[in-house]
């Protein structure tokens, strides 16, 4: 690094303002009084760099001393400025003092002035070339640069095409040799431009981050400038249009160092695109209708006039619309716009509320160019993250609102009718920044996404619900099942128990006997008569002759039993039984009755 700089960058604050100061007064005195001198429209180019340039450069070094770009500005500036008051000195038809050294010094410094010009915006935006293939091709333009300026030094080579009054100073022998020699190395010049346009190029496909939004200001500059200067020749039969665009150039590249506004290129850069080929669009079509179609069909011209506006307002919208994809594509790249955001958005409304919030992250991260994002729901105070996109960007344990934020870190809540319901965090690339255009998106976004929480939340609530129900179905029926376990069950099984022992004292005593229960053939319950029972008249009269009605069973019982016992009196009053030392006992048959006398009492204790 030159001692120079070193020195500027250790002194004080005070030396430093006072060296910019000087260069700017320096600069601002050769360019204005030049502009006085007259104007010269093949000169004002230089006049217009030099200003423009040193004033950048300066300020960029006032703000940033070690910024490497802002010194080259500043050379770039100076070394213009220089020209510039040179050649308007040369210019000048009067008789002026010097004129013919102050008009070379205009002169001969051109190869270095394009050479250093090259160099600038081959290391823009950092002063640094991309790499050592870069510095080689640097250092053989400069040197190229030298040796040309060298000649213009020593021999007039370029006095013919500026057009100076005055002479050129040396009258030193080989002019024709040099002039011949010129013819060829004029043509460097269209190779430090092609030089540079190619390092420029190759730097912003290489670009990431910050430096692409700074390559775009750059580019675009120049861009408007060739095409205003094209425009001028073609329409006005000038370049003055151009000329005077110039200073843009290292405006906007002071911008973009600065990184001023720097993300407002993208839209500009947008509209740009869409208003210059729809103004092509325009002007096409109106040549094609009123030239073409005039010059086969002999008509009126107020009738192609009209022709012609019907063609293309029935056109304007469709070509606007595919002008505007393509723009879009250029600028932001395979990006989703607005409009396919919405429209993926409403393709996930019938999915589920989980997988609506995944498509939800996707369509966030899809729709910014975001590196990362995660929706999170909850409360204010209390947000838990719910879905992450991508996966390995899941975030555990839960934060507030306003403790969400951090490095490069985008935060949007998500708020549905007054109350916050949750957030959005996202992270861009390194060096890029959320646009305005993708911030009103994520606005957008972040109001559907309060609809799909909202949704979420009463899903959960009604499955809580549901659980809630069968829950207490279940409480129910283990309740019932417990009251007649230890209820009705447990009485019954008491009562079992009992009769059990009843019969069990009966068998063992031989006074009463208990009816036992059967099952039937149909597996149903009844009551059938005890074993060994011992028929007495009072008991023959009680089983012969039951009173139970007159249904088909019983008379089935009655006969049967008469039988038994060989009863033949048509009534129970008249009979008598077998005798008293005749003991019939009475047989295991199952009776379809369903129910039978539980106790029968002897003829003992009758």
């Amino acid at each position: 690094m030159p001692a120079a700089t070193e020195a500027y960058y250790e002194a004080p604050s005070a030396v430093r303002e006072a060296g910019i100061a000087l260069v700017a007064l320096l600069v601002a005195a050769l360019v204005g009084y030049g502009w006085q001198l007259g104007f010269f429209l093949e000169n004002a180019h230089n006049g217009l760099i030099g200003g423009s340039f040193t004033a950048v450069g300066l300020y960029v070094v006032r703000m940033r001393p070690r910024h490497r770009e802002g010194w080259l500005f500043v050379a770039t500036g100076v070394l213009h400025a220089v020209m510039f008051f040179g050649r308007q000195y040369g210019l000048e038809g009067g008789a002026l003092p010097a004129a013919s050294w102050i008009g070379w010094i205009g002169v001969w410094p051109l190869p270095l002035a394009i050479a250093m010009s090259g160099w600038t915006l081959m290391a823009f935006p950092d002063g640094r070339l991309p790499s050592r293939a870069w510095r080689a091709a640097v250092v053989a333009m400069m040197t190229v640069a030298a040796v040309l300026a060298a000649v213009s030094a020593l021999w007039p080579v370029e006095y013919d095409r500026i057009g100076l009054s005055a002479p050129h100073p040396l009258q030193l022998s080989g002019a024709e040799a040099a002039a011949r020699f010129w013819e060829y190395a004029k043509f460097s010049y269209v190779a430090f431009q092609v030089l540079w346009t190619v390092a420029v190029v190759a730097r912003i496909r290489h670009a990431g981050g910050d430096e692409v939004r700074q390559m775009r200001w750059l580019v675009y500059a120049v861009v408007m400038a060739v095409v205003l200067l094209v425009a001028g020749m073609l329409v006005l039969d000038s370049p003055l249009p151009g000329l005077l665009v110039l200073p843009l150039i290292p405006v906007a590249a002071g911008f973009a160092i600065l990184k001023l506004r720097l993300y407002a290129i993208d839209p500009v850069i947008n509209k740009t695109l869409v208003v210059g080929a729809m103004l092509l669009v325009v002007t096409a079509g109106y040549v094609a209708i009123v030239v073409g179609v005039g010059a086969l069909v002999p008509t009126e011209e107020r009738v192609l006039s009209l022709l012609t506006t019907a063609a293309v307002a029935v056109a304007f919208e469709p070509v606007r619309r595919r002008v505007q994809r393509l723009a879009d594509r250029l600028v932001y790249g395979r990006r989703t716009t607005p409009y396919e955001a919405l429209s993926q958005l409403s393709s996930h409304l019938e999915d589920a509320p989980q997988e609506l919030l995944s498509g939800m992250a996707t369509t966030v991260a899809n729709a910014v160019g975001a590196s990362e994002v995660v929706v999170w729901v909850g409360r204010e105070d209390h947000l838990v993250p719910q879905v992450c996109w991508p996966a390995s960007a899941y975030e555990e344990g839960s934060a507030a609102l306003p403790d969400l934020g951090g490095p490069r870190r985008h935060v949007r809540p998500v708020v549905h009718q007054g109350t916050v319901r949750g957030a959005i965090t996202l992270r861009k690339p390194s060096g890029e920044a959320l646009t305005s255009v993708e911030d009103r998106l994520l606005a957008d976004l972040a109001a559907q996404t309060g609809l799909v929480i909202v949704q979420q939340h009463q899903a959960q609530e009604i499955q809580a619900a549901a659980r809630r129900i069968v829950t207490a179905e279940d409480a129910a029926r283990r309740r019932i099942e417990r009251d007649l376990h230890d209820g009705a069950q447990q009485r019954l099984v008491t009562l079992g128990l009992e009769l059990g022992i009843l019969a069990e004292q009966a068998k063992a005593s031989g006074e009463v006997a208990i009816a036992r229960p059967g099952r039937s053939r149909r597996g149903r319950s009844y009551w059938r008569p005890p074993l060994n029972c011992v028929s007495w008249p009072a008991a023959c009269t009680r089983w012969c002759w039951p009173s139970r009605g007159s249904s088909p069973h019983w008379a089935h019982l009655r006969n049967a039993r008469r039988s038994r016992c060989g009863c033949t009196s048509p009534s129970p009053g008249d009979c008598r039984g077998p005798s008293r030392r005749r003991r019939t006992t009475w047989s295991a048959r199952r009776s379809p009755m369903p129910l039978a006398t539980p106790v029968r009492v002897s003829s003992a204790s009758t």
